[in-house]
Order: structure tokens, then sequence, then C-alpha cells
């Protein structure tokens, strides 16, 4: 891109054009560099645009080394290179760029791939047409991926004469940093650490640093006292010009009319992992993800196992992590869950370790993840506090009532439940803080010592609507219906209680979403709720929501739940949520939904008679409960509890 110049450079590439058939040439009137590389955007047809300046000289395989590492990180959205100059040519009068440890984002030597490019809309040439706008396109590039450091794709910038006028042309430098530092504060406050924009910008940027270059070369003094005194005099005067230029520099800061009070401060969080717990789990960290990312704040999500049939985005890191083929082996995985904890903690740490830019928050799912992972600086770990209560025995014995029927069964259940005690325990250790599904959880961790903060599952909630249905639909979800935690024989029993012994004045149905056999089949069929029961499988999680719109009432029999999506998605659509009275459903619903004492079906059926039989009770039930889920589990609170602790505890 020739930017109007006045010598032979239009024609020399003119005809170099037209001897090389990958060499293009285009001309435009003077109007800075952002200008004509976004001319060169346009033009351009490769997957990966590369910049460099028409002073500088690319390594040979400069484009090589950019292509493999493109490769090697496919999430990324830019690769920025090394930058070194000519240290034999360097002189008091002269200019010169170095890079060698990345996070200056120059365009002499940066890559960047044509989407995300394009994505952006390239160079801002309006505000930055000289100085200043490679950085804000890499500060945009940022929110949709990161950008690698790659020390082998060397450019070396040779230094270049400096003069007085050269110097004082700086001033228009001021003028785009003071807009670049409004137009991205959370930069500007990472870089510098307070929000004095104007004084940093001018005082310091330009004036300041005058005055420690005469310091910093001093030991010139020796080689030439001369070329020094020359040296000093036009810093000297440079300074001087600079400080009647001040009110300038002030009237236009002031133009830009900058809100005042603090920088909201911008984080760098890995969320790890997905793929490896529940499909509410994976929901919740990639809308928490996408959500954090759009305040501005730099994600990236670790996927374990992704599905194929799903893109993954920019600032997703996959991990393929196998389970062995060794039969032997993976009894070792099932009789010592620390095997197979320590072999996913070990690639999903690797892929935390893959992140080269700076993190400021780690966010382990899974307790266990931490076996292997070691803090590389300061980052802050943060992980799940799952289990209600979180006390060894009192665990056990409720997994004792759900654990299979065959004796050697369960007892390798019981034992596996007491490892995974141990195995949060671990990382319960090993994290700065925890994140608690429960109020009553967050208070029980806080008593034994660990930070703990209760932030719960976050959902979006409809607007609220009445339903006036002539048959009175209830529902049911799980993953696997007939695993016995879930209590679909408590449901069975009482739904047999309510034909046989009780009378129902309206028509209902009973719909069970999940996984399920024949085994459960023939239970239905034995009882003789063949007609009242329908089973819809398994369904993907949007046809689950819209399933549970044309329901009236949520029964969620469950004999030990952690904070379950299922149970807050029901409450904000506004149904009458109906469950045993344990932990977890009493933090969900409170005193809005209708809890039952543990195993007690014939008072379950008494209740959910009434209900279908009583549509005002109904209506005032589910209207309270949507609003709960409103106040209390709404995206945007959930978002705010976490986004405040993780302000906190940085």
């Amino acid at each position: 891109i020739d930017d109007g110049s006045t010598d032979a450079t239009s024609s020399y590439l003119r005809n170099l054009a037209r001897k090389q058939k990958h060499f293009s040439f285009f001309r435009q009137p003077h109007a800075g560099m952002a200008k004509g590389r976004n001319l060169g955007i346009t033009h351009a047809q490769g997957k990966i645009i590369s910049f460099t300046d028409d002073d500088c000289l690319p390594d040979k395989d400069w484009l090589n080394e950019i292509e493999k590492s493109f490769k090697r990180n496919q999430r990324a959205v830019g690769i920025e290179g090394k930058t070194t100059t000519v240290e034999s040519d360097v002189t008091l009068f002269t200019s010169q760029t170095v890079n060698k440890t990345g996070g200056a984002y120059q365009t002499c030597n940066i890559s960047y791939t044509s989407t995300a490019l394009r994505q952006t809309g390239g160079f801002d040439e309006k505000i930055f047409p000289y100085h200043g706008e490679d950085v804000d396109l890499a500060l945009r590039m940022l929110k949709i991926g990161p950008i690698i450091f790659e020390p082998k794709t060397v450019v070396v910038h040779p230094p270049r004469p400096s003069n007085f006028r050269r110097e004082i042309s700086r001033v228009q430098y001021a003028l785009a940093e003071i807009y670049l530092f409004k137009k991205h504060p959370s930069y500007f406050y990472t870089k510098y650490g307070h929000r004095h924009l104007f004084f940093q910008a001018v005082f310091v940027n330009f004036l300041w640093i005058r005055l420690f270059h005469l310091k910093y070369y001093f030991p010139w003094i020796k080689k030439n006292v001369s070329l020094y005194i020359l040296f000093a005099i036009r810093t000297i005067l440079e300074i001087l010009y600079l400080l009647l230029l001040v009110p300038k520099l002030y009237l236009y800061y002031r133009s830009l009319r900058i809100p005042r009070g603090p920088v909201p401060k911008q984080m760098s969080i890995v969320f790890a992992a997905t793929g490896i717990s529940s499909k509410a789990c994976d929901l919740y960290l990639n809308t928490i993800s996408e959500r954090l990312r759009k305040k501005g704040h730099t994600v990236w999500l670790v996927c374990v196992n992704p599905d194929p049939r799903v893109p993954l985005k920019p600032y997703h890191i996959p991990v393929t992590w196998v389970e062995p083929k060794s039969k032997l082996l993976r009894i070792c995985f099932i009789l010592f869950p620390y095997f197979h904890d320590r072999s996913m903690s070990k690639a999903v740490a690797s892929a935390v370790y893959s992140i080269r830019e700076p993190i400021d928050i780690v966010n382990m799912e899974i307790p266990s993840l931490l076996y292997c992972y070691k803090k590389r600086g300061k980052e802050i770990i943060v992980t799940r506090g799952w289990y209600y209560p979180h006390h060894l025995l009192a665990r056990l014995r409720i997994m004792s009532h759900v654990a299979p029927a065959p004796l050697l069964q369960k007892g390798v259940f019981l034992i596996q439940q007491f490892w995974f005690y141990w195995g949060d325990a671990f990382g319960f250790k090993r994290a700065d803080a925890l994140v608690t599904l429960t109020q009553d959880l967050a208070y029980q961790l806080s008593r034994k010592g660990f930070h703990a903060t209760y932030v719960p599952l976050g959902i979006t909630v409809p607007p609220f609507q009445r339903r006036d249905n002539k048959i009175i639909t209830l529902g049911m979800t799980a993953y696997d219906l007939e695993n016995p935690r879930k209590g679909i024989q408590f449901l069975l029993q009482t739904i047999h209680y309510i034909e046989t012994k009780q009378f129902s004045k309206n028509p209902y149905i009973i719909e069970l979403i999940g996984g399920y056999s024949s085994v459960l089949t023939g239970q239905i069929h034995s009882l003789g709720l063949q007609k009242k029961i329908k089973l819809l499988g398994r369904l993907e999680h949007q046809q689950t929501i819209k399933q549970m719109t044309s329901w009236d009432i949520f029964v969620f029999p469950t004999l030990f739940e952690e904070l379950s999506l299922a149970t807050i998605e029901a409450m904000s659509l506004g149904l009458v949520c109906v469950g045993w009275d344990i932990d977890s459903l009493r933090a969900a619903w409170g005193k809005d939904g209708i809890l039952i004492r543990l195993g007690d079906t014939k008072r379950l059926s008494s209740e959910l008679v009434r209900l279908i039989n009583d549509e005002n009770l109904r209506k005032k039930r589910s209207y309270r409960l949507w609003k709960r889920a409103k106040n209390e589990f709404d995206w945007k609170i959930v978002i705010q509890k976490l986004e405040k602790l993780f302000k906190q505890i940085h």
C-alpha cells in the first residue's frame, strides 16, 4: 500500500506487481496507516493477514512460522511476533522499536485471521490515523479470542534517524493516546493501575519519559561529550515545546467528556471444564463465559471432548481425553477414582498452561481438577463447593440409600463416595476461594475456615404466563429416570395411591423426561398407570424447556440433590414445585414450594390432589415461585455476584 508517496516508490512497486504473480500494489492519497491497512484488508484474499512496516526486515521464515503458530493455536485470532533492532546502529539520535515479550501489539509484526479482522471492522481510521490504531484493534480483537505471542516470528526493525522536527510532530501521538485511554479504560487501568488519564498520557508518557532519557543515556557522556550535550539541549527544547502545548491537549481531553469515577477493572478468567460433569454444569459454564466476555472480561473455557457437531468458539480450549481401552485399567479407575481424577486433572491443567497471556482467575468447576494444577503466577484459584451437607458420615448415609442393590456394587459405590469426599477436601484446601450453590453450604464451609461465597446457578427468566389447561399436566425430568437417587419409585407409588385411594375432580397426566429402560415400562404397566404416565425419553435442553412450558406442576421426589438446574428452571416457567423436604430444594424454593417429609407418599399424594383440584392455589403458588426465580436466579443477579467475588479476591 502506497500512502501517497512523493518519490519513485509508486513506479517501483507498480513494475514489481507486473512481474510478480503473488504481489499486489494499491495506492491512496496520503491518509495515514489506519486507512492504508484497511485498504489492504479489503483486497486480501487469504485466511491469515500479516502486517509489517516499510522499514522492517522480516525473517526468511517469518510467514512459515506464522502459519505454524496458527495451526498450533487454533483458537487464536492473532499471532504477535518478536521485534528486534540492530543494536550496533543505535545512537542518541535514533528511535527504535523492540518487543521481546509480547503485549505491545505493534503492526510492524502481527498477524490476524481475516474473519476476525472483518468481524471487528479493521482499524479505526477516524480517531487513530497515525498512532494507537494497532493497540485499539488488538483490544477489540481480544474480546473475540486470544492473541498469542510467538518468539519465532522475528522481524528486525532497524533504528530510524530522529530529529527535532520529527519528535515535535509526535504531539499527535498524545492526542491519540488520550482517546485510546478514553475508548478502552480497562486497558488504561490494567496497564498503569490508576485513573489519572491526562496526567499519564501527557506528563508521564511524553514529558517525564524525556527526562528519563537524559538519565538513561548519560553513560554516553564518556563516549562523546559534545554529542550528549547536543542530545540534552534538544531534549530540553522538546520538553519546553510540549509544555506550551499542554493547554491544547487539556482542551481536547475535556472535549471528550470522560466520565469521572473509578475505571472498572477487567479480568482474565479461565473456566474449567465442560464435558466432565452434568449437562447443567456445561450449560452454566458456557453461559457464564459468554456473559462475562460481553462485560469486557477476557475469558477462556476449557472443553473436554467437545461435541464435534457444535462449532468451537475462538475462546474455547478443546481437550481430548480418552478413557483407557484396557479392562484392567478401567477397573482400576472404578475402584480407585484417584487415578481417574489425576488423569483428567493433568489434561485440564495442560490446557490452562497453554494460555500464554496473564491469568487473574482460574475457576475449576470440579475440586478434584486441582490435583495436577500448580500456580504459574499470582492467579487466584476458585472451585465449586459441591456437596451438601459437606460431612463425610452424612453423605455416606444419604448415598447408602441410593447405592446399587448387590452387596459388591454397594461396597464399591460407597468406597467411591468416600474417595470423592477426600478428593473434594483436597481441592478445597488448594483453592483460594469456594463458590457454593446454597447459602447454608457457604456457612458450613466458612465455619471450617474456607473462603466460601454463595453464587447459585443462573437462568433466563421468561415473562410470567398464566395457564388454563383443561387437563392438568404433572412433570418430572432427570437424565436417568431409573437412578434410585431420583426417587421415581416414590412417584409411581404416589400416582398409584391417587388412582386407587383418592378422588381427583380434574383430569391429569404425568410426563417423564429422561432415560429409561424396559424395567421402568414394566413397572408402569404392572401398576396399571400406562394411560396416566407418558415416557418422553431424553430430550435436548431446549426441547425440555419447551415441553416444560406446557406443564402445570413440577414433581421432584429426589432423595439427594445439589441445587439442580431443573428445579430453578421449573420455577422460572411458573410451575408449582413439589418435592421432598431436603436441603437443596428448601434452598431453591424456600417457603413458596411445597416440601413434604421424605418418604411420606400419602402426604405427597394428598398435596398433588389438592393442587390438581384447586386452580386458585396453583396460580398463587406458581406466581410466587416465578417471582422468587426472578429475584434469586436471574442471570443478571448471578453474574453480579460472581463478578463481585472475583474482584474481591483479585
